[in-house]
């Protein structure tokens, strides 16, 4: 599980990567999130599956800081027969490969400059609803 909290205007850590204004180079936070998505998932699937990124609501979302956050989730797509469907369906099947409980992957969004973070107690909240959902695979 991950979550990143990302300022939209940070030039310090560029949100699309490449030269801050410091003169450092990042990697876009798009590969970075895609890569935790990736890990502990086989090279074989990892190599077949697609990324998608949904947009996930939250009771913090909007404000004057416009919060925004997405899941990232890797699907392996593949005809019928490979998926053990009829064969003479004709349709795609899809198959999650991390499942929302084992691995979620989220960025939440913000409008805001380095350093910045929600207002009130909204930043703390959202990591503990975030966390909340995986007490049962640490076994509390």
């Amino acid at each position: 599980m991950a979550i990143q909290f990302h300022d939209r205007w940070d030039t310090t850590i560029p949100l699309l990567g490449g030269k801050s204004a410091q003169g450092w180079y990042y990697t876009p936070l798009e590969t970075i999130m895609t890569a935790w998505l990736a890990a502990g998932v086989n090279a074989a699937a990892r190599d077949a599956a697609t990324t998608v990124i949904e947009r996930v609501p939250t009771k913090w979302d909007g404000g004057d800081q416009f919060v925004e956050c997405f899941e990232y989730k890797l699907y392996r797509i593949g005809a019928p027969a490979e998926m053990g469907e009829r064969v003479g369906m004709r349709l795609r099947q899809t198959h999650r490969l991390n499942s929302a409980g084992t691995r979620r992957v989220m960025k939440c969004l913000f409008d805001g400059y380095h350093g910045s973070w929600l207002p009130g107690d909204n930043g703390e909240e959202l990591t503990w609803w975030f966390m909340r959902q995986h007490l049962d695979l640490l076994g509390k």
